[in-house]
């Protein structure tokens, strides 16, 4: 962890860029290719507890696809509207279960970001740092959306909780029913599937700490950065927040939280916001051009029939 005396040098931003340790660059890469690949496995096995029996290569192309379009849609989750869109016509039958999937899987991923944030929080020890007091507020913020997400999912799953608030009811009497209805169904029908619920939320906390780490791996390229632990901590939050749909693929907002983070860490804010660039450029730009050359090989490509 960098701690700066007042009186020593602290590089600007190009000066970090300049510094960097291709080393460590190419470990945080590679941790969040495996991010990418764990992420594309879960994917599959909520389509498949969806009745629906898409390849893994077709999956991690679409993936790919999403990455694209969150370099220029509001929040880190826009591309997973066109992913949505992608997967419908690849399926060709139950495309309203296809769509919803990729929703539910990123209603999971987003859980198991709270999670580890919950429990990094909960038990790690920052003591002596200068911020402590700020993570209190952080923890309850993270631990009641965490508390959140688990009733609704119960609210909206739960049979007996369906008929005590008449949700069935309410939902038919919404605009264009028999849509809502289709939505619905899909989002229900997982309710059979616990096992796969289950692994898909397992899967997340590993790949969200995957995360973490490729994001730890990418300060100790710029030379510094923070300890392993503070980090844990900081990335679930400052993702979560970078995913309100705001500004495109959540650029500044991110930014502004890692730097703040940083300088209460004893670190630097120039610091902090120089990390995110890198982590951006190369998780999202980076892959997300990928996901470009994947989107032209989709675009004229007909639709299979994958229902099972």
């Amino acid at each position: 962890q960098v701690q700066w005396a007042d009186s020593e040098e602290r590089p600007g931003f190009l000066t970090l860029m300049s510094r960097l340790d291709w080393v460590w660059f190419g470990w945080g890469t590679l941790a969040w290719m495996g991010l990418l690949l764990i992420v594309t496995m879960r994917w599959v096995i909520l389509l498949k507890a969806a009745g629906l029996s898409v390849g893994y290569w077709m999956a991690l192309r679409l993936c790919f696809v999403g990455y694209f379009f969150n370099n220029a849609l509001p929040g880190l989750t826009g591309g997973d509207l066109v992913r949505a869109v992608m997967i419908a016509k690849q399926v060709g039958q139950h495309r309203a279960r296809a769509a919803v999937s990729v929703f539910v899987d990123r209603g999971i991923g987003l859980v198991g970001l709270l999670i580890l944030g919950t429990c990094v929080l909960s038990f790690a020890d920052f003591d002596g740092e200068q911020v402590p007091s700020r993570l209190g507020d952080v923890h309850l913020a993270v631990a009641s959306l965490l508390a959140c997400a688990f009733l609704g999912a119960y609210l909206w799953i739960s049979r007996r909780m369906r008929r005590l608030l008449r949700l069935d009811t309410l939902l038919a009497k919404l605009p264009l029913g028999d849509k809502v209805a289709a939505v619905d169904d899909a989002i229900t029908l997982y309710r059979r599937h616990p096992l796969s619920l289950g692994v898909a939320l397992m899967l997340s906390i590993g790949l969200q700490a995957l995360g973490a780490l490729s994001f730890w791996c990418m300060g100790a390229a710029l030379g510094g950065g923070l300890d392993l632990v503070d980090i844990f901590a900081v990335y679930p939050v400052v993702q979560t927040a970078s995913s309100v749909p705001v500004a495109p693929a959540g650029w500044g907002i991110g930014e502004s939280l890692y730097g703040a983070f940083f300088r209460g860490f004893g670190s630097t804010f120039t610091l902090g916001v120089a990390v995110s660039v890198l982590f951006r450029l190369t998780t999202q730009i980076g892959f997300g051009l990928l996901g470009g050359l994947a989107w032209i090989g989709l675009r004229d490509q007909a639709p299979s029939q994958t229902s099972s």
